[in-house]
């Protein structure tokens, strides 16, 4: 007999910890919608297979989108796709600077849930603004997406020579996600500055000055690189 496990108990968040990390390892690199439900499909009948039905290792219940038509389409849909529950689930350290080394689980399947981790990015955010006012100031608005792609960066900022490559259009927020990310993980920006007279020797001489932070001087450094920096390929 298949009997529910409470999501309460210490094996079912290893479980979903499991999960989470095989989105970040592999899911995250998937460009293309089918691959990614078919990675998630895998999960899904990989874990059936192992640990018996999924009512006995996943709640489908109380799922929720952005929008109203979003949700009501889902709700049509019988069962749930793997990929949609594998969506809500979200480990990080969102904790700040003082507990660098917190990796724990946030509810993220409810509006309600979003909006309690959205309030708490608010908090950082305000802290950002008040330790780098003029320029560097940001107002940004914590949607679901905004929430999951902070949490994939405070992951990756917590693992040794952790780096990513965040594709998007111009003003999706990659750099100032980064620097919000960056500021909650405890560790310092570098970054270029282009100029006319800028070339191989100043590139040199930045890149040398971040390696020499970090590893000499023993700094949590964050190197960041756009694209319209690079204009000599």
């Amino acid at each position: 007999k298949d009997t529910p496990v409470s999501n309460d108990t210490g094996l079912m968040r290893l479980f979903r910890a499991w999960l989470h990390e095989h989105m970040r390892v592999y899911a995250d690199r998937l460009t293309d919608h089918s691959d990614m439900e078919w990675f998630c499909d895998l999960c899904r009948t990989t874990s059936v297979g192992n640990f018996g039905k999924e009512k006995t290792f996943m709640d489908w219940t109380g799922i929720e989108e952005d929008t109203e038509e979003e949700n009501k389409s889902k709700k049509k849909q019988d069962p749930f796709t793997a990929s949609q529950y594998l969506s809500t689930l979200m480990f990080a350290n969102l904790t700040g600077n003082d507990d660098a080394g917190e990796y724990n689980e946030y509810p993220f399947k409810t509006k309600e849930e979003t909006r309690s981790i959205g309030g708490l990015l608010t908090t950082y955010m305000d802290d950002y603004n008040t330790m780098n006012s003029g320029g560097k100031a940001m107002d940004l608005v914590f949607c679901k997406d905004a929430v999951s792609h902070i949490a994939r960066l405070t992951r990756i900022l917590l693992q040794p020579r952790g780096n990513a490559l965040l594709v998007g259009v111009g003003g999706s927020g990659r750099q100032s996600l980064t620097r919000l990310a960056t500021f909650m993980a405890g560790a310092e920006i570098r970054q270029i500055e282009i100029s006319r007279s800028y070339g191989m020797v100043e590139w040199r001489d930045d890149v040398k000055a971040a390696l020499m932070a970090a590893g000499l001087g023993r700094g949590h450094i964050v190197f960041l690189l756009t694209d319209t920096q690079v204009f000599n390929e």
